[in-house]
């Protein structure tokens, strides 16, 4: 139940810093039309030696994001056809393999490659979405029981445990935080939107930002409703 109570409040903390990092790149795309990543805009305005912690920052933000959104991804597919439990390994390497050929084509290819499966994510997310709000207006949405036979637990509450809890908290944290990634894709591509570049990157870093923030808070939401549980194998009752 504590993992439910916080999963909110988390969820809250984590929009919290996509509105920061949102406002922040406003004015970057504004000002350096043409790439203004972390890397460029701390070089020009700390000198190296941050710039050189932003990038390394980046690198370890970009191989969380592979990590556990390819791994996620590759988890979900599983639960829906089970037959593919056996090759969720081989599926996420090809998936990262995909995902490393399409971005070495360059910025305007991977946006071309990428740009039906990324609206396909986020229409099907917000039919997730509206369909729980709906099924919650009626009364109609389950919660589940957290005695699941192949549930994972959640410890006995010794010291120990407490200490594992904050670690898994913050783990939480550091994977929510993951999703914001993509804005900084913005940043860096500048140049290759229309003109006026600044302006036009400004609207599809906000319509971005709703979107992303929407898909996180609907997410967050149902599963603090319906108590959505890891199960280690079979399905839940």
């Amino acid at each position: 139940m504590a993992g439910f109570t916080i999963l909110l409040p988390l969820t809250a903390v984590i929009i919290a810093v996509l509105v920061l990092v949102t406002l922040s790149y406003r004015d970057v795309v504004m000002v350096y039309t043409k790439t203004g990543g972390s890397y460029v805009v701390a070089r020009e305005n700390f000198g190296p030696l941050v710039a050189q912690v932003a990038a390394v920052a980046l690198m370890l933000d970009y191989i969380v994001t592979v990590a556990v959104q390819g791994a996620a991804g590759t988890y979900a597919l599983a639960s829906a056809v089970p037959a593919l439990r056996d090759y969720q390994l081989e599926i996420t390497i090809l998936v990262v393999l995909i995902l490393c050929y399409g971005n070495l084509r360059g910025i305007r290819e991977a946006g071309r490659a990428f740009a039906f499966p990324t609206y396909f994510f986020a229409g099907s997310m917000f039919v997730v979405i509206a369909i729980g709000t709906v099924r919650e207006f009626l009364g109609d949405l389950p919660t589940y029981s957290l005695d699941q036979p192949n549930g994972v637990g959640f410890g006995n509450g010794t010291q120990m445990v407490w200490w594992l809890g904050l670690y898994f908290l913050l783990q939480a944290f550091a994977n929510g935080g993951s999703s914001l990634t993509g804005l900084e894709a913005i940043s860096n591509g500048v140049s290759v939107f229309h003109k006026p570049e600044g302006i036009n990157a400004r609207k599809t870093l906000i319509t971005m930002s709703a979107i992303l923030g929407t898909i996180v808070i609907g997410v967050s939401w149902l599963a603090h409703e319906t108590r959505a549980q890891p199960i280690t194998g079979g399905r839940r009752r």
